[in-house]
């Protein structure tokens, strides 16, 4: 009887919990590695690509050495546009996307996040962790930061680092984590968690993958931080049926001003 209740015991453990989230130096790519449907697409920005704003730093002589020696000048990474998609298209970066409805389950995840503070910036500026991953954010600048968050849901937390320090942090429950600096005012990053690991954020060809779904309806959403730019439809929903790759192609434009 003893082992009839184990066997059971385990089996609704291996029911309850998907397979570890997709690691990968890719970040466009999520999901899970067991076998199953696909979520795809692009996200682009309907307009002319830009740079961001130059950012000085002359407030600390480190910071400006850094991007002195990379010979390149440091922008601000509130919209950074990736390559031309189409005409008129260009893809957008750092948009965050996820499903928001439609998943079961529970999910554990062998991953370790790593957000950086290098050349006076977090890397990567908008990233996305499952709760309870362990989450390291690490100073490989040779200056003092500090990194703050006033969570909401979470517990808020301001940790100084030294060059070279470390230290690391879970978080419990779902919400949009906005990280700053005080040392260094335009230093700011955003972190999602989130409970399952169907999520990814866009790169430089503006694209996401979300593997190994079940078959089900799923509801998509994208986050970007910029308020001035607003996605045509903010959700899109899909369906999968035996196993099949599937669709969802978002599209930004600017907020029309109000008359």
């Amino acid at each position: 009887m003893r082992l009839n209740t184990l066997k059971t015991a385990l089996l609704a453990a291996i029911v309850t919990f998907g397979t570890a989230q997709i690691a990968s130096a890719d970040t466009s790519i999520g999901g899970t590695d067991k076998a199953g449907g696909t979520i795809k697409g692009t996200v682009v920005f309907l307009g002319k690509g830009r740079k961001g704003k130059e950012i000085k730093m002359k407030k600390d002589p480190n910071c400006v050495k850094i991007w002195k020696a990379k010979g390149e000048k440091p922008r601000s990474e509130t919209y950074v546009f990736g390559k031309e998609v189409s005409t008129g298209k260009v893809a957008l970066t750092n948009v965050f996307v996820s499903v928001t409805k439609g998943i079961s389950g529970k999910f554990r995840s062998t991953n370790k996040p790593l957000v950086d503070q290098l050349g006076c910036l977090y890397t990567p500026h908008v990233s996305g962790v499952m709760t309870d991953d362990d989450v390291t954010f690490k100073n490989s600048d040779a200056t003092t930061h500090n990194v703050k968050s006033a969570a909401r849901k979470n517990k808020a937390f301001n940790e100084v680092t030294i060059a070279g320090g470390k230290f690391s942090k879970t978080f419990k429950k779902e919400e949009v984590l906005a990280i700053a600096c005080d040392v260094h005012a335009w230093m700011k990053g955003y972190i999602h968690v989130v409970k399952h690991p169907f999520f990814a954020v866009t790169g430089e060809a503006g694209t996401f993958e979300l593997k190994g779904l079940p078959d089900g309806d799923y509801e998509v959403t994208v986050w970007h931080e910029f308020k001035k730019f607003k996605a045509v439809a903010e959700t899109i929903n899909v369906s999968i049926k035996g196993g099949n790759a599937v669709e969802a192609n978002f599209e930004y434009a600017v907020v029309k001003r109000k008359k």
